[in-house]
Formats: C-alpha cells, structure tokens, sequence
C-alpha cells in the first residue's frame, strides 16, 4: 500500500546525527521515532478501513444471498402449493 511504501522509503533514507565522541544523539532518535510510530499509525488506520471495507462488502453479500434464498425458497412452496405436492 501507499502507507507501507511511506514506511520502507523513510526507513531507507532516515538518518541519525551522529555526536561528537561517537555514537547518535538521543533526542534525535526519539524525533525519529515519533516521526516512524506517526507512518505505522497512518499504516494501521489505512489497513483498518480496508478490512472495514472488506467486512462491509461480505456483509452485503450474505444479506444478499439470504435474501436470494428466502425468495426461492418461498417460490418453491408456492409452487408445491398451487401443484398439490
């Protein structure tokens, strides 16, 4: 999806201050991982809708298919009726 290609790309030219002795600066490291959490909730958000989305359409389709069978189902019995079966 777009939100994960957000994620890889950011991963792929984030980088960190270095500090003077060695090492990375810590607020910097905190900053990137704000910056990573707020692409892997717009990740999860977008993930979520899908499956809402997913969840809705299945939904439909078996109120649907519910529907469909009860229609035929009562056809059948009038039919049974109307032939004496």
């Amino acid at each position: 999806t777009q939100e994960q290609k957000a994620i890889e790309d950011w991963l792929k030219t984030t980088k960190f201050k270095k500090k003077l002795l060695g090492g990375v600066d810590e607020a910097d490291v905190w900053k990137k991982i704000g910056e990573l959490n707020s692409l892997y909730e717009a990740a999860l958000a977008a993930e979520r809708a899908r499956c809402n989305a997913m969840i809705e359409h299945y939904k439909q389709t078996c109120v649907t298919a519910v529907q469909k069978y009860k229609q035929a189902a009562s056809s059948a019995s009038a039919r049974r009726e109307r032939t004496g079966e």
